[in-house]
């Protein structure tokens, strides 16, 4: 058990380092299509380390050099999934030109994303907002979650490695 007190010299602030309550979140990112996945990719977190606690606020603290990490997945992350997808997608010659089909995620914005599928050839759609039920991709999320939840993971095993083998 860890104390929830401690004692610094008066004047100066009590800082405390403290390890992160949070799990680690793993983005993944996936394209389908009638023929099967098409492209997997899984983003893991950035900085997940001890925090130094000032003033008992878990704010960052003066002079914590500790890098800051975009959390979750941004805009630059897409653009370089949607590229690799395409350039998958290139090699097949019935997947030329075809419809890409994304919801209304923030990083899905249309102002940046497409300009880039239409240079390469292909037709961006985007899915009416709040419509789960018409994006294809979240049934495969749905058994996507269910085989890598389905047992724990064994120590030669990584998340990573159970998410490429349920996306199979």
């Amino acid at each position: 058990m860890c104390c929830t007190r401690d004692w610094s010299k008066q004047g100066t602030q009590a800082v405390v380092e403290t390890p992160s309550a949070r799990g680690a979140s793993h983005t993944i990112i996936g394209a389908i299509s009638a023929f099967g996945v098409v492209n997997v990719s899984i983003r893991d977190p950035g900085n997940t380390g001890k925090r130094r606690v000032v003033e008992a606020t878990k704010r960052k603290a003066v002079g914590d050099t500790a890098p800051t990490i975009p959390k979750g997945t941004i805009s630059g992350h897409y653009i370089q999934f949607i590229s690799d997808t395409m350039d998958i997608m290139n090699e097949f010659p019935n997947m030329k030109g075809t419809h890409i089909v994304m919801d209304n995620a923030p990083i899905h914005s249309p102002q940046l994303i497409d300009p880039f599928i239409i240079e390469r050839g292909y037709i961006p759609v985007y899915l009416p907002p709040y419509s789960p039920e018409l994006n294809p991709i979240e049934m495969f999320w749905k058994v996507l979650k269910d085989r890598v939840k389905r047992t724990a993971l064994t120590t030669a095993e990584t998340l990573n490695s159970r998410i490429i083998e349920g996306s199979i």
